[in-house]
């Protein structure tokens, strides 16, 4: 499970490097800022809350102790 999330994390970086670049070069400067500023954090949660309901699966649970 530890490398798809190796992998899951560098393609997502990937992904957010090329669309980075993709509206650097292809907007103006203050769409650019509020991408970087709002689209990316927006992504990033995005993507940490469903990496974590992905890795909800695999918790085991610990038996309580009886004392």
């Amino acid at each position: 499970i530890w490398l798809r999330l190796l992998f899951a994390w560098v393609a997502f970086f990937a992904v957010m490097g090329v669309v980075n670049l993709w509206v650097a070069f292809n907007f103006d400067t203050d769409t650019w800022v509020n991408y970087k500023l709002f689209g990316g954090m927006g992504l990033m949660l995005v993507f940490v809350v469903a990496q974590g309901v992905y890795m909800s699966r695999f918790i085991k649970e610990q038996p309580e102790d009886s004392a």
